[in-house]
């Protein structure tokens, strides 16, 4: 499902964000599980401005699109979303997800991040170009 918008994405976020931080056991997976997906949330808050600016709305197609990174990072959260929402009848919940499976989302969302990192590189790279050059004398 496609990345509908930055602000969505990061509500989306901030529930497994929560979800982790109440589910019981498993204190260290859910740390570095926490610092990954915190460290994306905040990378990708910096697009929620200029997710409508002209100038960024190519990339922000390209991170949104399907496979996307936007694309991927939700895919992850609603997964985990779905993994540690508590029961109905109790707010808390096991955090159910093993070592391996922590490890291999942490791999993805650093995969993502390299993705987001290297999009805006290439925006700021080609925006220096169509400035107009200052020379001091």
């Amino acid at each position: 499902m496609q990345v509908r918008s930055i602000a969505d994405l990061l509500n989306l976020a901030r529930t497994v964000i929560d979800y982790i931080k109440v589910a019981k056991g498993a204190e260290k997976r859910q740390q570095e599980l926490l610092g990954a997906i915190e460290t994306t949330k905040d990378l990708i808050s910096n697009f929620q401005e200029k997710e409508s600016a002209e100038t960024w709305m190519a990339t922000m197609h390209r991170l949104k699109s399907p496979q996307g990174a936007l694309d991927q990072f939700q895919s992850l959260l609603k997964f985990l979303e779905l993994e540690l929402r508590p029961a109905e009848r109790t707010a808390v919940s096991k955090f159910r997800i093993t070592e391996e499976q922590v490890h291999q989302i942490i791999s993805k969302i650093d995969r993502i991040n390299v993705l987001i990192l290297v999009a805006v590189q290439i925006l700021h790279m080609f925006s220096a170009l169509e400035a107009p050059l200052i020379i001091a004398i």
